[in-house]
């Protein structure tokens, strides 16, 4: 009998399940003749029946990536202990006189690891209220033995920070302004509470730290009534009066309208 040749080619297209291509080949010797098989692999870029490339699962989750990092989130958060302390500082200076035990206990956890947050934390929440950084509303509150007390534990807490951050001798003559003042014969100037706040500043901005300088008053009123009061006797009058008849015709437009 003579020799014959069968080869069947069985397309990837017939059966979509299984994209593999395969080919059946047999060839006839003999009654012992093996059939062979060849199994093709399938092509790595494939397209989808709608014609979309294989590769949009990934571009999908790409664009889902870049749109989480467009959500913006404060740098500055302070933790949830310092802005307790923060708000019982608030608390104890912005009322009628002072809660002095409740504003020392605020003082008395502060230390060289808190201090800038509890700073910085004091111009980004309350600031606005009054234009003013924490050591401004701490110089025109506290007593005279509390700005003594608390005034030298804030520099010495300052001076650390400032070591770390490389800057202190760019900012000594700022903490020897500080020291002579505390240690006057007569009185403590509320005014050095601005060379604070530039030391603070400074070391916010070396540190990359937000809220480095207080932010402005709310109203221009109030911000301009917070400027006058810190022009000695003459102005602290002028405050009080011109502070509360502006109060008390704010109160009657209120009530009428």
């Amino acid at each position: 009998m003579g020799n014959f040749k069968y080869v069947d080619s069985v397309s990837a297209a017939a059966n979509t399940q299984y994209p593999y291509s395969s080919a059946v080949s047999s060839q006839y010797t003999g009654a012992n003749s093996v059939p062979q098989f060849t199994v093709s692999r399938p092509s790595t870029s494939t397209s989808a029946a709608d014609g979309s490339s294989g590769t949009s699962a990934s571009s999908s989750s790409k664009n889902k990536s870049d749109d989480a990092a467009e959500v913006k989130t404060d740098k500055f958060i302070p933790s949830t202990s310092v802005v307790d302390n923060i708000d019982n500082a608030y608390d104890a200076m912005y009322c009628c006189g002072t809660k002095d035990k409740q504003l020392e206990q605020a003082l008395d956890s502060l230390n060289e690891n808190n201090i800038m947050d509890f700073l910085c934390g004091w111009n980004k929440y309350h600031s606005s209220e009054k234009g003013e950084s924490f050591m401004k509303a701490f110089m025109w509150d506290a007593d005279s033995e509390q700005k003594v007390k608390y005034g030298r534990k804030i520099k010495n807490l300052l001076v650390r920070r400032a070591e770390k951050s490389g800057i202190y001798d760019e900012l000594k003559d700022k903490f020897g302004e500080i020291d002579s003042e505390l240690s006057s014969t007569f009185y403590v100037n509320n005014d050095i509470a601005d060379t604070y706040d530039e030391i603070i500043a400074k070391i916010a901005e070396a540190e990359g730290k937000e809220n480095g300088k207080p932010n402005e008053c709310h109203s221009g009123f109030t911000g301009a009534m917070e400027t006058w009061k810190e022009h000695g006797l003459i102005g602290n009058l002028g405050y009080a009066v011109v502070g509360t008849v502006g109060g008390l015709v704010k109160g009657i437009v209120d009530l009428f309208w």
